[in-house]
């Protein structure tokens, strides 16, 4: 017997992701066969399918069986609530019992029946497709009963939502139930795309959903089946062969399977780094890595959280550094430890429905691991705040250049439910400011290594240099602001305890302004030109050049001869 899976093999996917999928904003089956044309399209892109519906047949799977073949093949997992078919004794039952334990054997027994009137109705080959993509656990079923002030009602609810392998979510929804006669009646949907002006309405959907799924409505019951209760179904894959060729279990698929966080082969940590993180470990995994730059403050942090990994199983790590350019820096490291991190920065549209969609599996069991790389400015919105709050705890924050962190804008990016929290900077303390220094002490911890540029270079760690200071003058207009802020300063010095926070604010105004001196920039050029020119003359060539600027006056030096 040929099932009628297998013979839709030669079906394959052609479009790889939900946005490459032109779709109309409405859909009617007076001029659309919704399946063919609409669900079986999705599906064959999805690697997640989440339905609330009504009725639910078998005969569902005979019209979207072109698209569940793709929807399997390439590690597809399906979750459908839908509602029991109880009887009129039933619900009267149900309306007066006492106690909760009567709902369930009634549940229990129209499920029971419910699965035995289905093995009886279907085709053999059909039943086989039910039975597999149950035992393969490609489909989940749970049942929904309305109660309280819906009781006596039916779950009624018609929503579709589609999940790609880049976290782009498509919402149907619609009066369609999942039946072979619901194709003949005339039905629609409506849709709503995670990537465009429908967004709000996508999210709203899969919130709602998310919500049955786990059971958080007072006016409806959703119950799982239990093992008794699948046993009955999946007996028939003894009578069956599998209908469909099945993904093996190491297939990879993208972001919703991605690799696992390991040390990588090619990366030997130095006895100080393991110290590092013994230490890290006893101190309740908070602390801070005071190590000078060079030294392998990121490596040392990300071995860490692998090493959390390890031993927890699961690891959602929260990564803030300052810049943007450095968010694509550590995605570049952690890569290579077998994360799969989410950029978070510039427009929120980009990246707050992925990110939302992906803490929603994280968090359902579907992910092992997680990771967010964003920067201390990003951090500090609300919007990042927001979505972060449905991350359940444990979880790992990891803050890169901490001193930055200190400010009373940024702070806020310190998120108070992270369980654990590594903080690096190789100076953690900030200037002027034992506010923002004792609240990033009280946050992250103690510092659990300190590895200054004396220790490395003594232990050729790193290499020796030479330090040659350079003179520069202020401009007239930076000297004139200079002495009002040293003025300032001293009027209010009087007073020292009553005019701390003043003084601060007008100490670090001045290092700002000692920091961003306007004649840096050409007496830099000037240093660099001398330079390329020994290196001229003596044959070498002018590169491996590392220049630190103060924040915020990054400037670009293309093109200077």
């Amino acid at each position: 017997m040929r099932s009628l899976l297998a013979r839709l093999v030669k079906n394959d996917m052609v479009l790889k992701y939900l946005p490459n999928i032109p779709l109309k904003a409405t859909y009617s089956s007076l001029e659309t066969n919704l399946i063919k044309d609409v669900v079986t399209p999705l599906l064959q892109v999805s690697i997640k399918y989440d339905r609330g519906v009504g009725y639910f047949t078998s005969g569902w799977l005979k019209e979207a069986a072109t698209g569940l073949l793709v929807f399997v093949k390439q590690g597809g997992k399906a979750r459908i609530i839908t509602s029991p078919n109880l009887s009129a004794k039933d619900w009267q039952t149900i309306h007066e019992a006492e106690k909760e334990k009567q709902h369930t054997l009634i549940i229990k027994r129209t499920i029971e029946n419910g699965i035995q009137e289905l093995e009886q109705k279907l085709q053999q080959e059909t039943l086989a497709a039910l039975a597999w993509l149950i035992r393969d656990e490609v489909l989940e079923f749970r049942f929904a009963i309305p109660q309280n002030e819906l009781i006596g009602g039916i779950f009624h609810s018609k929503l579709s939502l589609f999940t790609d392998g880049q976290g782009d979510e498509v919402a149907l929804h619609g009066s369609q139930n999942d039946s072979h006669q619901a194709s003949l009646n005339e039905e629609s949907y409506s849709v709503f795309c995670s990537w465009n002006k429908g967004q709000t309405w996508c999210s709203e959907h899969r919130e709602r959903f998310d919500s049955m799924w786990n059971d958080s409505f007072e006016n409806l019951r959703v119950l799982k089946i239990n093992e008794a209760e699948k046993d009955i179904i999946i007996r028939n894959t003894d009578r069956f062969s599998r209908p469909y060729i099945f993904p093996e279990k190491t297939a990879i698929i993208p972001r919703i399977i991605p690799k696992k966080p390991t040390m990588s082969s090619q990366i030997s940590l130095r006895d100080y780094q393991k110290n590092a993180i013994e230490e890290w470990e006893l101190n309740n995994r908070h602390g801070i890595f005071e190590m000078a730059t060079g030294t392998g403050k990121t490596i040392t942090a990300i071995a860490a959280a692998v090493s959390v990994f390890e031993k927890e199983g699961r690891l959602a790590l929260i990564v803030l550094v300052p810049y943007i350019h450095l968010v694509d820096q550590w995605v570049k490291e952690l890569q290579a430890f077998g994360f799969d991190p989410f950029r978070l920065y510039e427009s929120k549209t980009t990246w707050k429905q992925p990110t939302g969609s992906a803490i929603r599996e994280f968090n359902a069991g579907l992910d092992d691991h997680i990771c967010f790389v964003t920067t201390h400015q990003t951090a500090s919105m609300d919007t990042f705040q927001n979505i972060m709050k449905r991350l359940q705890s444990p979880y790992l924050l990891l803050g890169d250049e901490i001193h930055e962190l200190g400010s009373p804008k940024l702070r806020k990016g310190l998120l108070k439910k992270a369980t654990w929290r590594i903080g690096l900077s190789a100076t953690p303390d900030r200037w002027y400011d034992e506010e923002g220094t004792s609240v990033l002490r009280n946050y992250f911890g103690k510092t659990v290594i300190e590895y200054d540029l004396k220790h490395a270079i003594y232990e050729k760690h790193l290499t020796p240099y030479h330090y040659f200071p350079e003179k520069i003058d202020f401009t007239q207009t930076e000297a004139l602001e200079y002495k009002r802020l040293t003025a300032s300063i001293a009027k209010l010095s009087y007073d020292l305890e009553e005019n701390k926070s003043k003084i601060e604010n007008l100490l670090r105004q001045r290092a700002d302004l000692i920091g961003k001196a306007e004649n840096k920039i050409p007496h830099l050029l000037d240093i660099l030109k001398q330079h390329r020119k020994e290196c001229e003359s003596q044959g070498e060539l002018f590169q491996h050049i590392l220049i630190y600027c103060n924040k915020g006056s990054q400037r670009s030096l293309t093109g200077s001869k």
